[in-house]
């Protein structure tokens, strides 16, 4: 044989060689990769009797950390980190790994919503919690987990997620967008903030004109921050048009005229009050105030 032709095999094997190499780290990465994940199901489903919940995490690291040394592309071992690490509290990094796995938020949003749907608000709340640091530039994320927070009356907590949801300023649907500006004015006033709500419910007049308390609450806002007589009582019936069966906007005007001294119509209006509901305290006080001004 010559030696060209002792060359060339050479190359031929010393090639095949590498090739077999690099086929084989892929594979070993991934098989580290699936071991790791069996741990983390242990650590998932492990019962409060469990041994020891925190070696199955230490075990799932050191594999994935083996894993991605043999194949720094293997998603499926930077997603498996991204759960050790929330699990580690490092919720940013797990984010990231999540990205760089292409885990999509809308998983969590799934068992989140399933979580919802039997009443287990904390699972439900760290579900929506991933999805809010896999996918951080979506708006309805915070939205969700702000309702959670309502739900429980933690004001200040859902007032942070809606301002943060309105300051990423990226939703899915024009309902998410407006159950923000909703959730925001609904957390200030229950904060005692009500002249804060004022920019929300101009926002939902101009975009959701639909919504009946849209202008019941801007009327009242208008009266009672501004003193604007003539635009709140154009906007409570604008409320009325919407919704003539509803008595919120008629106790509102009905105040609205009694206050500006127009006696006969705030008495037309508490009168429509406890027609529609008839046990209405407030409708009838003002009644009986009215008769004594008489």
């Amino acid at each position: 044989m010559s030696k060209g032709r002792r060359a060339v095999l050479g190359i031929l094997a010393l090639a095949g060689v590498i090739a077999v190499v690099a086929l084989a780290r892929p594979v070993a990465s991934r098989g580290y990769s699936n071991l790791a994940m069996v741990a983390l199901y242990r650590r998932a489903h492990a019962g409060a009797t469990a041994p020891s919940p925190s070696a199955d995490i230490a075990q799932a690291e050191a594999l994935l950390a083996r894993a991605l040394a043999l194949d720094a592309g293997n998603a499926a071992a930077h997603r498996g980190l991204g759960f050790v690490r929330w699990e580690q509290g490092a919720r940013e990094e797990a984010g990231a790994e999540w990205r760089r796995g292409g885990v999509p938020a809308a998983d969590f949003v799934r068992a989140g919503s399933q979580a919802q749907k039997t009443g287990d608000t904390a699972r439900a709340r760290d579900w929506y919690e991933r999805a809010m640091f896999a996918e951080p530039d979506a708006s309805e994320h915070y939205v969700r987990l702000a309702i959670l927070y309502e739900g429980d009356e933690e004001w200040e907590r859902a007032l942070s997620l809606y301002e943060r949801a309105l300051s990423v300023a990226s939703f899915s649907s024009a309902a998410m967008e407006r159950r923000a500006h909703l959730g925001r004015a609904n957390a200030l006033r229950n904060l005692g903030r009500a002249a804060d709500t004022l920019p929300d419910y101009e926002w939902l007049v101009a975009n959701a004109p639909d919504y009946y308390w849209g202008y019941v609450r801007l009327g009242d806002l208008v009266w009672k921050e501004q003193g604007d007589a003539a635009r709140a009582e154009r906007l409570l019936l604008q409320a009325v048009d919407l919704d003539p069966n509803n008595k919120w906007a008629y106790r509102g005007l009905a105040a609205l005229y009694e206050e500006t001294g127009r006696l006969a119509d705030a008495e037309a209006m508490f009168r429509k009050v406890l027609e529609l509901d008839p046990d209405d305290a407030t409708a009838a006080r003002g009644l009986k105030r009215l008769a004594e001004k008489k």
